[in-house]
């Protein structure tokens, strides 16, 4: 997502602020914004423990004469892939502190609370929780098209502080028995404790999903039970290297990347076994022609890459890669064909076909050596 900043502007309100916590921004879009606020728990209220939530609220005036812009579709800000995504006008929030596997930024929709699209004030409430725990400032205000945001100084900023301890831990980890067929359901015990105490956390809402790297997928809801656990089990359908599990902060259906989220983690594993066959056409064959060697890989085909290997002293030297052909109409589970050549030399050459790991979680796997004599 590329965004071209157009020059930025000093706002002149920002001279009739009358404290550090209002705060005006240098622009990039058409709307003015000032009056910029940030507000947490009120002084004096207990820390936040374990999963315990409370709301930071944000409060602008927009002024644009065409009405403030508003979005349809989830924006970021920072084209990265982990940076919380919500529709927009929003407001972007971050912290240089971090606790456990809390968030570094917070992003949440404005809503208009009074006066008009062309002259309001905007409200966003975030939540936090004891990962969160440190000093926030609100870093930008966003909105839909290209120019599409206003940056906040950092020295001039609204800030806020977070109290929190024993943050909530989530772990992961695999109560079936390593490795698996890949059309096998795998499940998982998700965990919920404090960091510091270890007690266990009951009740708190979780969505986890399996996927090719630490970004998540399509997720999956559970609740921790009264001993802080709850089970996932993931069908071969949702095969995946990695297991993502989140925890929303909004009551709402949500799925992972809208901004309210606290508390991530993810565990990355190879869950699946690996096979693979390979024949040749003929075991002899003048020196210098090719041989068809033609197997099977039982694997995630999408991310098949069968090669042949030839043994040279106690190494094994890759020299050709193979076309691979779908088995359907299970394709993406039920394996693949593969045909590659082999071309040998003078003499007893011992091959082999490897198959790297793959993106899905299936181990890497080798199948039997065999010979070809060149004569």
């Amino acid at each position: 997502m590329k965004r071209i900043l157009a020059g930025l502007t000093a706002l002149a309100l920002a001279a009739l602020l009358p404290d550090a916590s209002r705060a005006a921004g240098r622009s990039t879009t058409d709307v003015a914004v000032s009056d910029v606020t940030l507000t947490g728990p009120p002084p004096g209220t207990a820390p936040l423990v374990g999963a315990q939530i409370a709301q930071l609220t944000v409060t602008a005036r927009l002024v644009a004469p065409s009405g403030v812009p508003q979005g349809t579709q989830l924006q970021g800000f920072d084209n990265s892939d982990f940076e919380p995504l919500t529709v927009c006008p929003c407001v972007r929030l971050e912290t240089r502190d971090t606790t456990g596997q809390g968030p570094r930024q917070l992003q949440a929709p404005l809503t208009l609370t009074s006066g008009t699209v062309t002259d309001g004030t905007w409200t966003a409430t975030v939540p936090v929780t004891a990962s969160a725990a440190g000093s926030w400032r609100v870093r930008l205000l966003g909105f839909p098209g290209e120019p599409d945001r206003v940056e906040l100084p950092a020295a001039t900023a609204p800030r806020v502080q977070v109290e929190g301890s024993d943050p909530l831990l989530i772990e992961v980890r695999p109560l079936t028995k390593l490795p698996v067929r890949l059309d096998t359901t795998v499940t998982y015990e998700v965990r919920a404790t404090g960091r510091t105490s270890r007690r266990a956390i009951a009740g708190v809402r979780l969505l986890a999903s399996t996927q090719i790297d630490c970004l998540g997928g399509t997720p999956l809801a559970t609740r921790t039970r009264a001993d802080g656990t709850a089970l996932l089990r993931v069908p071969p359908s949702r095969a995946g290297s990695h297991v993502v599990v989140v925890r929303p902060l909004s009551a709402q259906p949500l799925s992972e990347g809208t901004g309210a989220w606290g508390e991530r983690t993810c565990l990355g594993l190879a869950p699946y076994a690996g096979g693979v066959s390979a024949t040749p056409a003929r075991t002899a064959a003048r020196a210098g022609t090719n041989v068809a060697v033609t197997g099977r890989v039982t694997y995630a085909c999408a991310g098949a890459r069968p090669v042949l290997q030839r043994l040279s002293g106690r190494r094994w030297v890759t020299v050709n890669d193979a076309t691979v052909r779908l088995f359907p109409p299970r394709a993406g589970i039920a394996g693949c064909a593969y045909t590659t050549v082999a071309t040998p030399r003078q003499g007893t050459s011992t091959y082999r076909v490897a198959q790297p790991p793959s993106p899905l979680g299936q181990r890497a796997a080798n199948s039997r050596a065999f010979r070809i004599t060149g004569r």
